[in-house]
């Protein structure tokens, strides 16, 4: 490969990566429903626990820290730099060793055979 094809690889990576990060921002995050709690109807031989939704009032839960869409664009970002990272050194290892077959090459002489 060579450096502009390198190039352009690197810039659409890196279009890639801001299309769909974009694309993540735009996503709503529902809110979770919250409803009233039901009646519960006790039934014979039931153990004495039954089933009780959760009260109405979660202001005491806490949110999380970082949402969940932070942390995959992040995931995905992280993943696009491992990949540029891995194209780049086979790129740089491709032409360092283009360069050696070169030199190798100047060294023959046209009369030589293998």
């Amino acid at each position: 490969m060579t450096t502009s094809r390198g190039t352009a690889l690197l810039l659409l990576a890196a279009a890639t990566l801001l299309t769909s990060s974009a694309a993540l921002a735009d996503v709503a995050v529902p809110k979770p429903v919250t409803a009233e709690p039901a009646a519960a109807v006790p039934q014979a031989g039931a153990p004495s626990t039954v089933f009780a939704a959760a009260p109405s009032d979660l202001s005491r839960y806490k949110e999380e820290p970082i949402p969940g869409g932070n942390l995959l664009v992040a995931a995905y970002f992280v993943m696009w730099l491992v990949l540029a990272g891995f194209v780049a050194r086979l790129l740089m290892r491709q032409a360092r060793l283009e360069a050696e077959i070169r030199s190798l090459e100047d060294r023959i002489e046209p009369g030589d055979t293998l």
